[in-house]
């Protein structure tokens, strides 16, 4: 027989002798309860400790059990809650129901019935847990794409990668945000002699100090509020494989000394803990902050960059490699136009062109946000120029670039307009509009003096007065 998981249940009632008479009965079938006798007191708690399951009184003073439910929707707590109430309430508990709550129970509560249903919400909500955390994975496979590019400066970071990947040699990945260093990461590891072992990302960014120590090294049951239970921290996880460490730069000094220990003796050591543990993981860190400038702040130690910086990678912006631009795009485009069947959705040349004159300040990230978007949003079979964004197309509105293409303008007309949005979109340099448009400087000053002499010919009033 397998061990039961320990679960943590929070009982709420106004009646301090039925908190004390539903823990004991709880706890006698081996799981841990915790009672107050208020909402307030309740959601103070769901805010600092971990809770399972939640058994409430509907009908309290202050807060009752519907401005509970109320109140951990607003703040996402995700946690069960059954409704105890008296047989004249049954109406409230139905909206209860509606609202929120997983089911609910008359008083008296019979306490035979209240452990099927505790079994039974327990079971439900640990199979919901770990479908979600499935699906989560599934999505992040399904989005580990491969590096896309062909540009000398890409092909350049993909020859690091492969000499790189075959070493148990830390590694260092910059870059902006959006420019796909957990890309260069997955890349590294499958390339390596772990790929069979897992790989385990840590967004460091993505916790508060205390929380990130215990999600990388885990904790020992007792170690704070609410730890019930030994943990497993994500370093263990990783044993065999690859700790991949996102926006380490966003690490406390503690935490930046424990992970010194981890890299140079391979041993660490639980949050709460005594016991050394030893690990084998290959660490890859990332980081778009500038860890030179943090070290003279005094907030990143220098030897742990020396140790974490054995081996560096370098991802250009995306406005560097603007030969990948087009290339990125349509691949992004096939994805979503087969996640959202919409298989027969085609791209305009124009598109194309406009994508790769944008400067792009979120990188490939951006990019595929807006291939997503338009494909969601596009019913009428084409990618056009309308479907951009007024940043990128350089139109004032959706018809602009349309009406000068619609057969009744002049050539002239035409690359008139063309050289006067250019300008606009460069506020006004010369010399980068010349490159846009892919002519000289000389021709661009030749174009703007003839356009300037059209515009005199065209005032009568200007030619009066000459």
């Amino acid at each position: 027989m397998g061990v039961r998981p320990e679960y943590n249940i929070l009982v709420v009632d106004d009646d301090q002798n039925t908190v004390d008479a539903l823990c004991r009965a709880l706890e006698l079938e081996s799981y841990k309860a915790r009672g107050v006798t208020s909402a307030d007191q309740a959601i103070n708690m769901l805010k600092h400790c971990r809770c399972d399951l939640i058994i409430s009184d509907l009908l309290m003073p202050g807060l009752d059990g519907m401005a509970l439910l109320d109140e951990m929707k607003r703040l996402r707590i995700e946690t069960p809650v059954i409704i105890c109430t008296g047989f004249g309430s049954i109406p409230s508990a139905v909206e209860a129901i509606n609202r929120g709550a997983v089911d609910y129970l008359t008083k008296p509560v019979n306490l035979d019935q209240l452990m099927l249903v505790v079994k039974r919400t327990l079971q439900t909500s640990t199979l919901e847990k770990e479908n979600r955390r499935l699906k989560e994975e599934l999505r992040r496979s399904e989005g580990s794409r491969e590096i896309i590019g062909r540009s000398r400066v890409m092909e350049d970071v993909m020859a690091r990668i492969a000499a790189v990947a075959p070493t148990d040699a830390t590694v260092l990945v910059r870059g902006e945000s959006g420019t796909g260093k957990e890309l260069a990461a997955r890349a590294i590891h499958r390339l390596s002699h772990r790929s069979e072992g897992p790989l385990v990302t840590v967004n460091c960014a993505a916790f508060t100090d205390t929380l990130l120590e215990s999600e990388l090294f885990g904790h020992e049951k007792g170690a704070f509020t609410g730890a019930y239970k030994l943990s497993k921290g994500r370093v263990e996880m990783a044993d065999g494989g690859t700790l991949f460490l996102d926006e380490i730069g966003d690490l406390s000094m503690s935490a930046q000394s424990k992970l010194l220990r981890l890299m140079q003796e391979r041993t660490f050591e639980r949050v709460g803990g005594n016991t050394s543990h030893s690990v084998d993981v290959r660490v890859i860190g990332a980081t778009h902050r500038n860890l030179e400038q943090l070290i003279e702040n005094g907030l990143f130690r220098e030897d742990l960059y020396y140790r974490i910086n054995v081996l560096q990678i370098n991802l250009p912006p995306l406005k560097e490699r603007t030969e990948d631009i087009s290339l990125l795009f349509q691949e992004f485009i096939s994805e979503f136009k087969l996640k959202y069947n919409k298989q027969h959705l085609e791209t305009e040349r124009e598109v194309l062109r406009l994508i790769e004159r944008y400067d792009w300040p979120g990188n490939v990230r951006q990019l595929r946000n807006l291939a997503e978007s338009i494909v969601i949003m596009n019913n009428n079979g084409r990618i056009s120029p309308a479907d951009l964004p007024e940043s990128i197309s350089g139109c004032n509105n959706t018809n602009d670039c349309r009406s000068l293409l619609d057969g009744t303008h002049s050539l002239a007309e035409i690359e008139r307009a063309a050289i006067q949005k250019t300008l606009e979109y460069v506020g006004g340099n010369k010399s980068r509009a010349a490159i846009i448009l892919g002519i000289g400087l000389k021709t661009l000053y030749r174009r703007l003096n003839e356009e300037e002499s059209a515009d005199e010919d065209d005032n009568p009033a200007d030619a009066l007065s000459d």
